[in-house]
């Protein structure tokens, strides 16, 4: 394979990995906050949570659009990527350690997980997001080497 089909290659899959991030972050997000009175009641039933549930029903929305948008935008996208993956750490610790995993705190087709699958969904899109990143340094890398070096101009 040519450094040009490499390449492209490498930009397809970049491309596939920042998309399917983007479309699950922001179908959780859209969905939160259809279901803004379901998401706050059951964040409201996490003991640990008492106290934040009012911020938080409008903070993990937002936090998921954000970062979504980040991905999207081709300048910011490296940035979103690295959040996105403090992101899925954060919801698979919270549902080990502070017990967070509720049915129906996610709404539409994320309702029908397990809390397996949903592990298993958490862990594919993290690991997701580290193949992008690694994908653009990957990138990076390749065309700094094939690059023609600068010219020197004696005087």
């Amino acid at each position: 394979m040519n450094h040009s089909s490499k390449s492209e290659a490498q930009k397809i899959i970049s491309e596939v990995v920042a998309l399917i991030i983007v479309i699950v972050l922001l179908y959780a997000a859209i969905n939160k906050l259809i279901h803004y009175r379901s998401f706050r009641f059951l964040l409201g039933i996490t003991p640990t949570l008492k106290g934040m549930v009012s911020a938080l029903t409008f903070a993990i929305p937002i936090l998921e659009l954000s970062i979504g948008i980040l991905i999207l935008l081709q300048k910011t996208k490296l940035a979103g990527l690295y959040l996105s993956i403090g992101l899925f750490i954060i919801y698979l610790v919270g549902m080990f350690q502070l017990k967070l995993y509720v049915p129906n705190i996610r709404g539409g087709i994320l309702d029908r997980l397990s809390f397996t699958q949903y592990v298993i969904l958490n862990t594919l899109l993290l690991v997701l997001a580290i193949l992008g990143i690694v994908i653009h340094y990957w990138s990076k890398r390749g065309a700094s080497q094939d690059a023609e070096p600068p010219a020197i101009i004696f005087t």
